[in-house]
């Protein structure tokens, strides 16, 4: 079972942070978004529908690229230890 959660960018261009968590996938729901992630030189382009595997405790950037960029971002549960 997976947790989805769907966010709007209020602002084009205006990038948001977090630190990501376990399991954590974040999917381009509508428009087109650019992720940073902490330690990879290089910037990720998401079109509709792309996915990327967020590396847990690592800081993420995602911003979107037109007025209605939208991202949903889906959490897989830890495994019982």
């Amino acid at each position: 079972m997976r947790e989805l959660r769907t966010f709007e960018l209020d602002e084009p261009g205006q990038p948001v942070s977090w630190r990501a968590g376990y399991g954590q996938t974040v999917c381009a729901a509508a428009g087109k978004l650019w992720v940073t992630v902490e330690g990879n030189p290089n910037d990720i382009w998401l079109d509709r529908r792309a996915e990327l595997a967020l590396p847990e405790g690592y800081r993420v950037w995602l911003s979107g690229d037109g007025a209605e960029a939208r991202f949903t971002l889906a959490q897989t549960p830890a495994p019982w230890s």
